[in-house]
Protein backbone atom coordinates (compact mmCIF):
# COMPACT_ATOMS: atom_id res chain seq x y z
CA UNK A 1 0.00 0.00 0.00
CA UNK A 2 2.95 2.22 0.69
CA UNK A 3 5.12 1.70 -2.48
CA UNK A 4 2.01 2.42 -4.54
CA UNK A 5 1.61 5.97 -3.81
CA UNK A 6 5.32 6.39 -5.55
CA UNK A 7 5.75 3.57 -8.14
CA UNK A 8 4.03 3.90 -11.16
CA UNK A 9 3.82 0.71 -13.59
CA UNK A 10 6.18 1.59 -16.23
CA UNK A 11 5.54 -1.42 -19.25
CA UNK A 12 1.78 -1.62 -20.60
CA UNK A 13 -0.13 -5.11 -19.80
CA UNK A 14 1.19 -6.52 -23.04
CA UNK A 15 4.52 -5.56 -22.49
CA UNK A 16 4.43 -6.59 -19.03
CA UNK A 17 3.25 -10.04 -20.54
CA UNK A 18 6.48 -10.13 -22.89
CA UNK A 19 8.91 -9.10 -20.36
CA UNK A 20 7.53 -12.03 -18.08
CA UNK A 21 7.41 -14.54 -20.39
CA UNK A 22 11.13 -13.31 -21.84
CA UNK A 23 11.87 -13.33 -18.00
CA UNK A 24 10.88 -16.60 -16.78
CA UNK A 25 12.19 -18.55 -20.03
CA UNK A 26 15.32 -16.76 -19.73
CA UNK A 27 15.71 -17.14 -15.98
CA UNK A 28 14.57 -21.08 -16.27
CA UNK A 29 17.54 -21.90 -18.54
CA UNK A 30 20.39 -19.76 -16.25
CA UNK A 31 19.29 -21.13 -13.30
CA UNK A 32 18.97 -24.61 -14.33
CA UNK A 33 22.41 -23.68 -15.46
CA UNK A 34 23.94 -22.43 -12.55
CA UNK A 35 22.42 -24.89 -10.19
CA UNK A 36 24.10 -27.89 -11.72
CA UNK A 37 27.00 -26.12 -10.25
CA UNK A 38 26.34 -24.42 -7.53
CA UNK A 39 23.31 -23.88 -5.32
CA UNK A 40 23.93 -20.72 -3.57
CA UNK A 41 24.17 -19.23 -7.17
CA UNK A 42 21.36 -20.42 -8.05
CA UNK A 43 19.06 -18.87 -4.71
CA UNK A 44 20.76 -15.39 -5.88
CA UNK A 45 19.78 -16.20 -9.70
CA UNK A 46 15.96 -16.27 -8.85
CA UNK A 47 16.30 -13.48 -6.24
CA UNK A 48 17.71 -11.58 -9.36
CA UNK A 49 15.12 -12.41 -12.01
CA UNK A 50 12.16 -11.68 -9.70
CA UNK A 51 14.03 -8.33 -8.89
CA UNK A 52 14.50 -7.52 -12.63
CA UNK A 53 11.08 -8.22 -13.32
CA UNK A 54 9.57 -6.43 -10.28
CA UNK A 55 11.88 -3.38 -11.34
CA UNK A 56 11.11 -3.67 -15.64
CA UNK A 57 7.42 -3.12 -13.93
CA UNK A 58 7.77 -0.62 -11.48
CA UNK A 59 11.63 1.75 -11.80
CA UNK A 60 11.25 2.85 -8.05
CA UNK A 61 12.50 -0.40 -6.72
CA UNK A 62 16.03 -0.27 -7.94
CA UNK A 63 16.21 2.61 -6.47
CA UNK A 64 15.20 1.10 -2.89
CA UNK A 65 16.77 -1.43 -3.37
CA UNK A 66 19.88 0.36 -3.63
CA UNK A 67 19.63 2.47 -0.78
CA UNK A 68 19.15 -1.08 0.87
CA UNK A 69 22.11 -2.41 -0.27
CA UNK A 70 24.20 0.67 0.38
CA UNK A 71 22.91 1.34 3.90
CA UNK A 72 23.57 -2.51 4.13
CA UNK A 73 26.59 -2.78 2.65
CA UNK A 74 25.75 -5.59 0.73
CA UNK A 75 27.57 -4.98 -2.14
CA UNK A 76 30.91 -4.81 -0.32
CA UNK A 77 29.78 -8.36 1.81
CA UNK A 78 29.28 -10.12 -1.55
CA UNK A 79 32.19 -9.45 -3.24
CA UNK A 80 34.57 -9.78 0.26
CA UNK A 81 32.61 -12.58 2.04
CA UNK A 82 31.02 -14.19 -1.32
CA UNK A 83 33.19 -14.13 -3.66
CA UNK A 84 31.23 -12.26 -6.50
CA UNK A 85 32.89 -10.89 -8.94
CA UNK A 86 34.48 -6.71 -8.01
CA UNK A 87 32.78 -5.28 -11.45
CA UNK A 88 29.42 -6.68 -9.68
CA UNK A 89 29.82 -5.13 -6.52
CA UNK A 90 31.00 -1.81 -8.09
CA UNK A 91 28.12 -1.83 -11.06
CA UNK A 92 25.45 -2.17 -8.44
CA UNK A 93 24.83 1.45 -7.80
CA UNK A 94 24.35 1.78 -11.07
CA UNK A 95 21.10 0.43 -11.40
CA UNK A 96 19.58 3.88 -10.31
CA UNK A 97 20.32 5.01 -13.80
CA UNK A 98 17.27 2.85 -14.57
CA UNK A 99 15.03 5.05 -12.57
CA UNK A 100 16.59 7.77 -13.77
CA UNK A 101 16.28 6.97 -17.53
CA UNK A 102 12.35 6.45 -16.48
CA UNK A 103 11.93 9.60 -15.50
CA UNK A 104 14.13 11.79 -18.08
CA UNK A 105 13.22 9.97 -21.29
CA UNK A 106 9.49 8.18 -20.81
CA UNK A 107 8.03 10.63 -18.21
CA UNK A 108 9.89 13.81 -19.75
CA UNK A 109 11.04 15.32 -16.84
CA UNK A 110 13.98 17.24 -16.26
CA UNK A 111 17.55 16.69 -14.59
CA UNK A 112 17.88 17.96 -10.81
CA UNK A 113 21.20 20.17 -9.75
CA UNK A 114 20.39 21.56 -6.74
CA UNK A 115 22.84 24.35 -5.41
CA UNK A 116 25.09 21.77 -3.45
CA UNK A 117 26.71 20.56 -6.67
CA UNK A 118 28.20 23.36 -6.94
CA UNK A 119 30.15 22.99 -3.47
CA UNK A 120 30.83 19.19 -4.69
CA UNK A 121 32.50 20.26 -7.50
CA UNK A 122 34.59 22.65 -5.70
CA UNK A 123 35.48 20.19 -3.08
CA UNK A 124 36.38 17.72 -5.92
CA UNK A 125 38.93 20.32 -7.61
CA UNK A 126 40.13 20.73 -4.07
CA UNK A 127 41.32 17.34 -4.12
CA UNK A 128 42.61 17.62 -7.55
CA UNK A 129 44.97 20.00 -6.44
CA UNK A 130 45.46 18.11 -3.28
CA UNK A 131 46.45 15.30 -5.45
CA UNK A 132 48.90 17.18 -7.86
CA UNK A 133 50.87 18.70 -5.12
CA UNK A 134 50.99 14.97 -3.06
CA UNK A 135 54.91 13.91 -3.61
CA UNK A 136 55.10 10.28 -2.68
CA UNK A 137 51.82 9.14 -1.57
CA UNK A 138 49.90 9.99 -5.08
CA UNK A 139 49.76 6.31 -5.60
CA UNK A 140 47.16 6.43 -2.55
CA UNK A 141 45.48 9.79 -3.10
CA UNK A 142 44.11 8.72 -6.72
CA UNK A 143 42.08 5.86 -5.64
CA UNK A 144 40.70 7.66 -2.96
CA UNK A 145 39.98 10.87 -5.29
CA UNK A 146 38.50 8.05 -8.15
CA UNK A 147 36.09 6.61 -4.80
CA UNK A 148 35.09 10.62 -4.19
CA UNK A 149 34.01 10.62 -8.12
CA UNK A 150 31.83 7.34 -7.84
CA UNK A 151 30.26 6.93 -4.26
CA UNK A 152 30.82 10.94 -3.99
CA UNK A 153 29.42 12.77 -6.45
CA UNK A 154 27.99 10.34 -8.88
CA UNK A 155 25.99 8.30 -6.16
CA UNK A 156 24.30 12.15 -4.81
CA UNK A 157 23.49 13.06 -8.43
CA UNK A 158 21.84 9.78 -9.49
CA UNK A 159 20.01 9.47 -5.89
CA UNK A 160 18.75 13.56 -5.61
CA UNK A 161 17.50 12.64 -9.38
CA UNK A 162 15.41 9.46 -8.62
CA UNK A 163 14.23 10.37 -4.88
CA UNK A 164 11.78 12.93 -6.41
CA UNK A 165 8.41 13.04 -4.24
CA UNK A 166 7.44 13.16 -0.58
CA UNK A 167 6.09 9.40 -0.86
CA UNK A 168 9.04 8.19 -2.44
CA UNK A 169 11.27 10.12 0.23
CA UNK A 170 9.04 8.15 2.89
CA UNK A 171 9.76 5.08 0.80
CA UNK A 172 12.89 5.69 1.50
CA UNK A 173 12.89 6.05 5.00
CA UNK A 174 10.70 2.65 5.21
CA UNK A 175 13.82 0.69 3.69
CA UNK A 176 16.83 2.72 5.82
CA UNK A 177 14.48 1.51 8.70
CA UNK A 178 14.58 -2.10 8.01
CA UNK A 179 17.46 -1.72 6.79
CA UNK A 180 18.04 -1.09 10.56
CA UNK A 181 15.99 -3.58 11.70
CA UNK A 182 17.95 -6.32 9.63
CA UNK A 183 21.37 -5.51 10.73
CA UNK A 184 20.55 -4.44 14.54
CA UNK A 185 18.44 -7.90 14.85
CA UNK A 186 21.69 -9.65 13.68
CA UNK A 187 23.74 -8.57 16.10
CA UNK A 188 21.36 -8.82 19.45
CA UNK A 189 21.07 -12.36 18.27
CA UNK A 190 25.04 -12.90 17.28
CA UNK A 191 25.05 -11.42 21.23
CA UNK A 192 22.37 -13.55 23.28
CA UNK A 193 23.98 -16.85 21.61
CA UNK A 194 27.07 -15.60 22.16
CA UNK A 195 27.94 -16.96 18.78
CA UNK A 196 30.40 -14.45 18.40
CA UNK A 197 32.80 -16.60 15.69
CA UNK A 198 29.79 -16.73 13.39
CA UNK A 199 29.65 -13.43 11.26
CA UNK A 200 26.52 -14.91 9.63
CA UNK A 201 27.10 -14.37 6.10
CA UNK A 202 29.35 -10.69 6.61
CA UNK A 203 26.21 -8.95 8.04
CA UNK A 204 27.71 -9.25 11.89
CA UNK A 205 31.25 -8.72 11.58
CA UNK A 206 33.55 -8.69 14.84
CA UNK A 207 37.04 -7.88 15.42
CA UNK A 208 37.31 -10.02 18.82
CA UNK A 209 36.16 -13.19 17.38
CA UNK A 210 37.40 -16.06 19.08
CA UNK A 211 38.25 -13.90 22.48
CA UNK A 212 36.43 -15.08 26.23
CA UNK A 213 33.81 -12.53 26.88
CA UNK A 214 34.53 -10.97 30.41
CA UNK A 215 33.95 -8.17 31.86
CA UNK A 216 35.78 -4.75 30.65
CA UNK A 217 37.70 -2.29 32.48
CA UNK A 218 38.88 1.28 32.15
CA UNK A 219 42.85 -0.10 31.49
CA UNK A 220 41.36 -3.50 28.93
CA UNK A 221 38.90 -3.65 26.88
CA UNK A 222 40.12 -6.54 24.60
CA UNK A 223 37.99 -9.11 26.40
CA UNK A 224 34.74 -7.18 25.33
CA UNK A 225 33.27 -8.21 21.79
CA UNK A 226 32.36 -4.91 19.98
CA UNK A 227 29.57 -6.10 17.19
CA UNK A 228 30.42 -4.32 13.56
CA UNK A 229 27.83 -5.11 11.98
CA UNK A 230 28.27 -5.37 8.26
CA UNK A 231 30.98 -2.38 7.97
CA UNK A 232 33.30 -4.39 9.95
CA UNK A 233 34.64 -0.71 12.37
CA UNK A 234 32.61 -0.39 15.28
CA UNK A 235 32.31 3.34 15.53
CA UNK A 236 31.14 3.49 11.73
CA UNK A 237 28.91 0.90 12.68
CA UNK A 238 27.40 2.86 15.75
CA UNK A 239 26.77 5.98 13.37
CA UNK A 240 24.92 4.70 10.85
CA UNK A 241 22.75 3.06 13.26
CA UNK A 242 22.05 6.34 15.33
CA UNK A 243 21.52 7.91 12.08
CA UNK A 244 18.19 5.95 11.68
CA UNK A 245 16.89 6.29 15.10
CA UNK A 246 15.29 10.07 14.53
CA UNK A 247 13.58 8.63 11.15
CA UNK A 248 12.51 5.83 13.30
CA UNK A 249 10.99 8.22 15.61
CA UNK A 250 9.36 10.95 13.08
CA UNK A 251 7.50 7.50 11.43
CA UNK A 252 6.61 6.75 14.87
CA UNK A 253 4.97 10.18 15.51
CA UNK A 254 3.60 10.24 12.11
CA UNK A 255 2.02 7.17 10.57
CA UNK A 256 -1.51 6.92 10.74
CA UNK A 257 -1.44 2.78 10.63
CA UNK A 258 -1.04 1.57 14.59
CA UNK A 259 0.67 -1.45 12.93
CA UNK A 260 3.21 1.01 10.98
CA UNK A 261 3.79 3.00 14.51
CA UNK A 262 4.39 -0.55 15.60
CA UNK A 263 6.72 -1.75 13.05
CA UNK A 264 8.30 2.22 13.26
CA UNK A 265 9.24 1.29 16.88
CA UNK A 266 10.85 -2.26 16.34
CA UNK A 267 13.13 -1.06 14.18
CA UNK A 268 13.86 1.97 16.16
CA UNK A 269 14.44 -0.28 19.23
CA UNK A 270 16.87 -2.93 17.41
CA UNK A 271 18.80 0.40 15.54
CA UNK A 272 19.51 1.93 19.81
CA UNK A 273 20.18 -2.23 20.27
CA UNK A 274 22.60 -2.18 17.69
CA UNK A 275 24.24 0.88 18.60
CA UNK A 276 24.38 -0.60 22.26
CA UNK A 277 26.20 -3.17 21.14
CA UNK A 278 29.27 -1.29 19.41
CA UNK A 279 29.85 0.12 23.19
CA UNK A 280 30.42 3.44 21.02
CA UNK A 281 31.47 6.10 23.69
CA UNK A 282 31.08 8.49 20.71
CA UNK A 283 27.90 7.09 19.98
CA UNK A 284 26.25 6.96 23.28
CA UNK A 285 26.83 11.27 23.92
CA UNK A 286 25.75 11.99 19.93
CA UNK A 287 22.40 10.27 21.18
CA UNK A 288 22.28 12.03 24.39
CA UNK A 289 22.92 15.45 22.00
CA UNK A 290 20.20 14.51 19.57
CA UNK A 291 18.42 13.78 22.73
CA UNK A 292 18.59 17.36 24.63
CA UNK A 293 17.90 19.16 21.34
CA UNK A 294 14.98 17.36 20.14
CA UNK A 295 13.72 18.61 23.84
CA UNK A 296 14.98 21.87 23.54
CA UNK A 297 12.85 21.86 20.37
CA UNK A 298 9.71 20.66 21.68
CA UNK A 299 9.51 17.47 19.67
CA UNK A 300 9.90 15.05 22.91
CA UNK A 301 8.24 16.10 25.68
CA UNK A 302 9.11 15.23 29.62
CA UNK A 303 6.35 12.44 29.70
CA UNK A 304 8.11 11.06 26.39
CA UNK A 305 11.86 11.78 27.61
CA UNK A 306 10.69 9.51 30.46
CA UNK A 307 10.13 6.46 28.05
CA UNK A 308 13.08 7.19 26.43
CA UNK A 309 14.85 7.30 29.48
CA UNK A 310 13.88 4.05 30.71
CA UNK A 311 14.70 2.46 27.03
CA UNK A 312 18.00 3.38 27.57
CA UNK A 313 18.53 2.43 31.22
CA UNK A 314 16.84 -1.48 29.75
CA UNK A 315 19.32 -1.62 27.36
CA UNK A 316 22.30 -0.98 29.69
CA UNK A 317 21.15 -2.95 31.96
CA UNK A 318 20.98 -5.71 29.47
CA UNK A 319 24.60 -4.59 28.53
CA UNK A 320 26.43 -4.20 31.50
CA UNK A 321 29.43 -3.79 29.64
CA UNK A 322 28.54 -0.51 28.29
CA UNK A 323 28.39 0.93 31.90
CA UNK A 324 32.03 0.15 32.09
CA UNK A 325 32.52 1.48 28.83
CA UNK A 326 30.90 4.63 29.65
CA UNK A 327 32.14 5.07 33.13
CA UNK A 328 36.04 5.14 31.54
CA UNK A 329 35.20 8.40 29.91
CA UNK A 330 36.28 10.02 32.84
CA UNK A 331 39.48 9.43 32.51
CA UNK A 332 39.35 12.27 29.54
CA UNK A 333 39.95 14.42 32.11
CA UNK A 334 43.23 13.13 32.96
CA UNK A 335 44.97 14.28 29.63
CA UNK A 336 44.44 17.70 30.30
CA UNK A 337 47.00 17.17 33.68
CA UNK A 338 50.09 18.60 33.35
CA UNK A 339 52.24 15.52 34.86
CA UNK A 340 52.41 12.22 33.14
CA UNK A 341 51.24 10.17 35.53
CA UNK A 342 47.39 12.00 34.53
CA UNK A 343 48.54 11.21 31.23
CA UNK A 344 48.17 7.77 31.84
CA UNK A 345 45.49 7.41 33.83
CA UNK A 346 43.35 7.37 30.72
CA UNK A 347 43.16 3.86 28.85
CA UNK A 348 44.60 3.42 25.64
CA UNK A 349 41.95 4.15 23.06
CA UNK A 350 41.19 7.33 24.71
CA UNK A 351 44.85 8.45 24.83
CA UNK A 352 45.14 6.62 20.87
CA UNK A 353 42.43 8.75 19.55
CA UNK A 354 44.13 11.93 21.83
CA UNK A 355 47.03 11.39 19.73
CA UNK A 356 45.31 10.94 16.34
CA UNK A 357 43.62 13.92 16.77
CA UNK A 358 46.10 16.44 18.01
CA UNK A 359 48.48 15.04 15.08
CA UNK A 360 45.75 15.64 12.41
CA UNK A 361 45.73 18.99 14.01
CA UNK A 362 49.30 19.28 13.50
CA UNK A 363 49.66 17.94 9.94
CA UNK A 364 46.67 20.60 9.17
CA UNK A 365 48.97 23.33 10.88
CA UNK A 366 51.41 22.49 8.64
CA UNK A 367 49.46 22.37 5.37
CA UNK A 368 46.44 24.64 6.32
CA UNK A 369 45.86 25.40 2.55
CA UNK A 370 44.96 22.27 0.33
CA UNK A 371 45.95 19.67 3.00
CA UNK A 372 48.21 16.84 2.58
CA UNK A 373 45.92 15.24 -0.21
CA UNK A 374 42.70 12.65 -0.20
CA UNK A 375 43.52 9.64 2.31
CA UNK A 376 46.88 10.51 3.13
CA UNK A 377 46.89 11.47 6.25
CA UNK A 378 47.19 8.12 7.97
CA UNK A 379 50.66 7.99 6.06
CA UNK A 380 51.50 10.91 8.32
CA UNK A 381 50.09 10.21 11.68
CA UNK A 382 53.07 8.04 12.57
CA UNK A 383 55.84 11.01 12.50
CA UNK A 384 53.26 13.66 14.33
CA UNK A 385 52.36 11.13 17.02
CA UNK A 386 56.48 10.87 17.75
CA UNK A 387 56.08 14.92 18.70
CA UNK A 388 53.30 14.58 20.67
CA UNK A 389 54.49 11.80 23.00
CA UNK A 390 51.09 10.64 24.53
CA UNK A 391 51.37 7.20 22.94
CA UNK A 392 53.16 5.94 20.21
CA UNK A 393 51.60 4.90 16.92
CA UNK A 394 53.02 2.73 14.49
CA UNK A 395 50.13 2.31 12.14
CA UNK A 396 48.39 4.32 9.89
CA UNK A 397 45.70 5.31 11.62
CA UNK A 398 42.38 7.87 11.15
CA UNK A 399 42.39 11.25 12.58
CA UNK A 400 39.31 9.63 14.92
CA UNK A 401 37.38 13.30 14.33
CA UNK A 402 35.77 14.02 11.44
CA UNK A 403 36.64 17.83 10.91
CA UNK A 404 40.07 17.35 12.09
CA UNK A 405 40.83 14.61 9.79
CA UNK A 406 38.79 16.70 6.56
CA UNK A 407 41.22 19.43 7.59
CA UNK A 408 44.06 17.29 7.59
CA UNK A 409 43.70 15.18 3.71
CA UNK A 410 41.75 19.00 2.30
CA UNK A 411 42.90 22.11 4.14
CA UNK A 412 41.32 24.98 5.15
CA UNK A 413 39.64 25.40 1.71
CA UNK A 414 38.23 21.70 1.90
CA UNK A 415 37.27 21.98 6.13
CA UNK A 416 34.87 25.09 4.25
CA UNK A 417 33.47 23.16 1.81
CA UNK A 418 32.33 20.36 3.55
CA UNK A 419 31.17 22.45 6.36
CA UNK A 420 29.13 24.90 3.47
CA UNK A 421 27.47 21.15 2.10
CA UNK A 422 26.06 20.56 5.80
CA UNK A 423 25.16 23.93 6.28
CA UNK A 424 23.52 24.50 2.96
CA UNK A 425 21.49 21.16 3.83
CA UNK A 426 20.50 21.65 7.22
CA UNK A 427 19.66 25.40 6.00
CA UNK A 428 17.17 23.72 3.54
CA UNK A 429 15.77 21.33 6.20
CA UNK A 430 15.17 23.91 8.71
CA UNK A 431 13.50 26.24 5.91
CA UNK A 432 11.40 23.63 4.67
CA UNK A 433 10.30 22.53 8.17
CA UNK A 434 9.31 25.85 8.65
CA UNK A 435 7.21 26.45 5.87
CA UNK A 436 5.20 23.48 6.08
CA UNK A 437 4.89 23.35 9.92
CA UNK A 438 1.28 24.50 9.49
CA UNK A 439 -0.38 23.44 6.44
CA UNK A 440 1.52 19.79 5.79
CA UNK A 441 3.14 18.52 9.19
CA UNK A 442 3.85 15.24 7.07
CA UNK A 443 6.67 17.59 5.23
CA UNK A 444 7.60 19.23 8.25
CA UNK A 445 8.25 16.04 9.74
CA UNK A 446 10.00 14.42 7.13
CA UNK A 447 12.94 17.76 6.79
CA UNK A 448 13.02 17.45 10.41
CA UNK A 449 13.89 13.23 10.55
CA UNK A 450 16.60 14.15 8.24
CA UNK A 451 17.90 16.75 9.90
CA UNK A 452 18.07 15.40 13.26
CA UNK A 453 20.10 12.05 11.35
CA UNK A 454 22.68 14.96 9.79
CA UNK A 455 22.99 16.32 13.49
CA UNK A 456 23.94 12.92 14.53
CA UNK A 457 26.47 12.58 11.71
CA UNK A 458 28.23 15.44 12.19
Amino acid sequence: MLFREVAPTFLSPERRTLALCFLVLSSAAAIGFVAAQQLMLAFVAVLVSVLALLIANRPDIATLTVIFGLYTNLAVIAVKFHHFPWAAGAAFPMLLVIPLVYYIYVRRQSFIFTPLMILLFLFFLIQILGTIFTSEGIKFAVPELMNFIIEGMALYFLITNVVRTPAMLRCVIWVLLLAGLLMGGISFYQQVTNTFNNNYGGFAQNDDQGLTPGVVTAQDDTALHRMAGPVGEKNRYAQIMLMIVPLGLFRFWGERSRRLQLLAAVCTIFALIGTALTFSRGGFVGLLLMLMIMVAMRYIKVKQLLIVAVTLISVIMMFPQLSERLASLQSLTALFNEDQAGINQSDNAIRGRATEMLAAALVFADHPLIGVGPGMFPYYVEEYAKRIGIRGITTTREAHMLYLGIAADFGGLGLLCFLGMLGLTLHDLIRTRKKWMVRQPELANLAASFMFSIIIYM
